[in-house]
């Protein structure tokens, strides 16, 4: 049955024909995009962003991988249970850069698409 409603549509719509063109729409322009049309506040926002984006991928790259497989499941560490709240050491500071970076660049990302470009 869908198939014949499929069908029969495809056939209705190849046999109709196309609307007539109104020459009045035929000779609007539309503007080009200048300098002056682009808002300044989004030129800032996606600088910001890009930025943003750039130092969540270098501060990514930096941490060493946390994940040793099945040999650190299996063997265990002490060093997570132990783990005191003294001097924190340069993974926990780019944990927390890396925390900061993301939670950003989901609210620029949301706000880009919100304003539109």
């Amino acid at each position: 049955m869908f198939y014949q409603f499929i069908n029969s549509l495809i056939l209705t719509l190849a046999q109709a024909q196309p609307p007539a063109a109104d020459p009045v729409v035929q000779n609007v322009k539309v503007p080009a995009m200048s300098a002056m049309n682009i808002n300044p506040f989004m030129i800032v926002i996606l600088v910001v962003y890009f930025f943003i984006s750039a130092c969540l991928v270098f501060t990514i790259l930096s941490q060493t991988t946390k994940s040793e497989g099945l040999s650190g499941t299996l063997g265990g560490r002490s060093e997570s249970v132990f783990k005191g709240k003294g001097v924190k050491s340069l993974e926990d500071k780019l944990e927390q850069i890396t925390t900061g970076l993301a939670i950003g660049f989901l609210v620029l990302s949301t706000v880009i698409s919100i304003i539109g470009f």
